[in-house]
């Protein structure tokens, strides 16, 4: 099994990103009005929780602006919770959104490939 690189974790982060971005298309209420939309995003936001918990924690200390700590913990709360996941919690999530993308977009542009 070959380990993967920081970039390629961040490329991921990204991509799932954009990804939650297509799903709502502008419109976050649509989680509350869609289940595919909505099962969609909550799976993305798992693979974001994942990808964090792999990061490297100097990496991830290193940009402060974004709660790494609940990101992982949304998570978990998502794949263990699925009976007490609500609209509120991903609309609360949907809104921090625009700081995790361009936090990440940061993070991949210090990481080049070759990291």
């Amino acid at each position: 099994m070959t380990s993967r690189s920081v970039h390629e974790y961040l490329l991921d982060l990204h991509e799932n990103i954009l990804a939650i971005e297509s799903f709502i298309d502008n419109d976050p209420s649509i989680v509350g009005s869609d289940l595919r939309t909505r099962y969609a995003v909550i799976r993305a936001y798992e693979i974001i929780g994942h990808v964090a918990k792999n990061l490297p924690t100097e990496l991830l200390e290193a940009y402060p602006q974004v709660d790494w700590k609940a990101i992982k913990g949304f998570r978990d709360f998502l794949a263990h919770n699925y009976n007490r996941v609500r609209i509120k919690n991903i609309l609360d999530a949907l809104d921090d959104l625009p700081v995790l993308k361009s936090t990440v977009e940061a993070m991949l542009a210090a990481n080049p490939p070759d990291c």
